[in-house]
């Protein structure tokens, strides 16, 4: 797991585990605006898929697989506590 501090400082990606699998997003800095709007818009899906990016978002949530509204609320705490944004 990265350092939120150092990453922001240094523009660096914040790494986490989740559920047994590794994945990165961008500092807070770099996050896309569109994915804040859709946070907003209480859009998680959404905001969650533009944090992690295509390849990621497959990752967390592979073709033909079920995930649910917990699943996607862990992985977005999971998320907004490596990049250490308060929930």
């Amino acid at each position: 797991m990265s350092n939120p501090a150092k990453a922001e400082a240094t523009g660096q990606p914040v790494t986490f585990e989740h559920a047994g699998q590794s994945y990165t997003v961008p500092p807070t800095a770099q996050w896309d605006l569109d994915a804040m709007e859709a946070y907003e818009l209480g859009n998680i899906v959404t905001c969650v898929k533009l944090l992690l990016g295509p390849a990621q978002f497959e990752q967390f949530k592979p073709r033909g697989t079920k995930r649910t509204v917990g699943d996607l609320r862990d992985i977005f705490d999971a998320i907004q506590n490596a990049a250490d944004v308060p929930n």
